[in-house]
């Protein structure tokens, strides 16, 4: 890992050590509330209300903040965010590293890679669940720009420990380790439509608004379908 990534790591272990308090705390509160059970795989949405931390991060690119803001409160209103702004260039382990250290973002949140976008209501659950988006040639790709839960704990030791800079060798190592990831595709189903250019044709775009769960562009093909974002998502 670079010298930038394991700097944050450290910071992050301190915060944790001094968290050691609180999180013990909150442990006789759990056990004198009855038999309820925490899932080591979700996130209680109550919980982090009450501790007042971020649970849903989404990426945007810079200049794309207040679009990716609208779309998500209205596909999922209720839910605190926090939008991040990011390069399209910056490596997906340093925006976690940062995420990781920020105290006002849950143990475990769902994290949106810049940028993915609902075309229609979705709920906070589904958000969590692990993916792994399948080209055309049937290449499986970990580091996609869809929803991903991250474990805090998990994630930074496995930045710690990695031998790899690369994105998709890191990602692939952490949604496995969380059991085995649902399998979605372009062609296949209704999940998701990349747009990576900035031409893309208007018509996959429109049939993505009408019947698809997400889009995920990268920065250029963002700007270029924007006016239909605004139009058919936003009313505007």
């Amino acid at each position: 890992m670079g010298k930038k990534t394991n700097k944050k790591l450290d910071e992050s272990a301190a915060v944790q050590e001094a968290a050691v308090d609180n999180d013990s705390s909150e442990k006789v509160q759990d056990t004198t509330a009855g038999t309820k059970k925490e899932s080591s795989e979700t996130i209680e949405q109550d919980s982090a209300k009450s501790e007042q931390k971020t649970v849903l991060v989404i990426c945007s690119y810079p200049g794309k903040e207040e679009l990716v803001q609208k779309i998500w409160n209205k596909m999922l209103p209720g839910v605190d965010k926090k939008i991040v702004s990011v390069e399209e260039d910056l490596p997906i382990q340093e925006v976690l590293a940062d995420l990781i250290i920020d105290e006002t973002v849950a143990e475990k949140f769902v994290f949106v890679p810049a940028v993915a976008l609902p075309c229609a209501p979705v709920s906070f659950e589904e958000l969590q669940m692990p993916v792994v988006f399948k080209d055309a040639k049937g290449g499986l790709h970990y580091n996609n720009r869809l929803p991903v839960l991250i474990d805090k704990e998990v994630m930074a030791i496995q930045l710690g420990e990695a031998k790899t800079e690369d994105p998709e060798a890191i990602m692939k190592k952490y949604v496995t380790s969380r059991g085995r990831a649902v399998e979605v595709a372009f062609k296949e189903g209704n999940f998701v439509t990349p747009v990576l250019r900035g031409n893309p044709c208007e018509h996959v775009v429109m049939e993505a608004l009408i019947r698809k769960k997400y889009i995920v562009a990268n920065a250029a093909g963002l700007e270029a379908i924007t006016p239909l974002l605004l139009q058919t998502l936003l009313d505007e």
